[in-house]
């Protein structure tokens, strides 16, 4: 998938020139041969208007975890956590209070060792399925099913190879001639 042609952001495009295919079209044109377009400064202004972007590093996201489990009793995941916190600069930068949709990317359990770290409990010497079982403690949530039943499965793939290794070992896994 390429993500600079994304139909998403096509029909973004498309609104935002009051819906004139032929600047899109114009783009994505641009795009193929030059490999960047750019939009008109009064197209660039609307987009501005509808959008705020931000990040959060890690520690912002640690914070943005443990906020949301003290007001809210959620337990966000690393992802979700990128969204909340960059959502409360937001408000303090615009004093925006809008009533606002999160939508959450993952489960807190695919990444128990970051969540708990972030709510400042003991992850030291803990395998994952131990750091599942603290991580559904705390939140009182079950753990779910599938990741549960990892625990019982036989492990499938033992390999480990170094990063300068990797080309070579995925063709070998293929079956394919290394290139």
């Amino acid at each position: 998938m390429d993500i600079l042609i994304s139909s998403n952001l096509e029909r973004l495009l498309f609104e935002l020139v009051d819906r004139d295919s032929t600047w899109v079209s114009d783009w994505m044109n641009q795009l193929a041969v030059q490999g960047r377009y750019q939009i008109p400064l009064e197209a660039l202004e609307r987009l501005q208007s509808f959008f705020h972007g931000g990040f959060a590093d890690r520690e912002q996201t640690s914070w943005a975890i443990r906020d949301a489990f003290e007001r809210y009793g959620y337990l966000l995941d690393p992802h979700t956590a990128v969204g909340y916190s960059v959502l409360q600069d937001y408000r303090r930068e615009t004093g925006d209070e809008t009533p606002t949709l999160l939508a959450s990317t993952a489960s807190p359990f695919k990444f128990g060792r970051a969540v708990l770290e972030a709510l400042g409990a003991d992850v030291s010497n803990k395998d994952e399925f131990a750091l599942l079982g603290q991580l559904a403690a705390v939140w009182g949530q079950p753990v779910p099913v599938k990741l549960a039943e990892l625990k019982e499965l036989p492990e499938r793939h033992m390999g480990v190879c170094e990063k300068q290794a990797m080309a070579k070992v995925l063709y070998r896994f293929l079956g394919l001639e290394e290139q």
